[in-house]
């Protein structure tokens, strides 16, 4: 008993020491209850999203409100300005709204893909047309709605390991930190400190 009562103990000590380091990548505000993710993770997951999302040539967070994204298909490129709004986890996948913040904005160096472009803003209204967007993703008025497995993003599955299935939280991104509310107050003591480290290849 001993033996395991100083195991735990050390464990507890490891994690106090790590919550500092850990601070300039994510922070809690209890009163209101949000997890807060500093630029740095934003940035992170930004990077995951590139890698898994091949017409995702670019995404990064805008100066002031959400994100920009640059998706290229085919001989277009589409530019994307976007908040997000809301997160839903499920048992199988998780599903996100986001909130189109401008018109987005098609350019193509195709002349044949230029009148193309020039026709959809006429009779499609600056809306981006079906193909032109990655697979799970489509866009409706001035939401945009995607889906991705579980287990694809592992640091959204160690950070939220306490929500229950079925659950959905509203989402804000401002000046490139990402605020993400929740029903239930989220501590340091709900994370897995190392995981969640591994994860951000932070060295300790």
């Amino acid at each position: 008993m001993g033996l395991l009562k100083n195991l735990g103990q050390k464990v507890k000590n490891t994690g106090k020491l790590l919550q500092p380091l850990l601070q300039s990548y994510l922070t809690f505000n209890r009163e209101t209850k949000q997890l807060i993710l500093k630029q740095k993770t934003v940035l992170f997951l930004c990077q995951k999203v590139e890698t898994k999302i091949e017409q995702i040539i670019s995404l990064k967070p805008d100066q002031e409100q959400g994100l920009i994204a640059i998706i290229k298909q085919e001989e277009i490129t589409a530019k994307i300005h976007f908040n997000p709004e809301l997160i839903t986890f499920k048992e199988d996948c998780i599903e996100g709204q986001l909130k189109l913040l401008h018109k987005p904005d098609l350019k193509s160096d195709s002349l044949l893909y230029s009148y193309l472009i020039a026709g959809w803003k006429i009779f499609l209204g600056g809306k981006v047309p079906k193909f032109v967007l990655p697979e799970n993703i489509k866009i409706e008025n001035d939401l945009i709605y995607y889906s991705f497995p579980r287990g694809q993003v592992q640091l959204l599955e160690v950070l939220l390991k306490t929500i229950e299935n079925g659950s959905t939280l509203k989402t804000n991104l401002e000046k490139g930190e990402l605020m993400i509310e929740t029903s239930m107050i989220i501590n340091w003591q709900d994370i897995n400190l190392q995981d969640l480290m591994l994860i951000l290849k932070i060295n300790f």
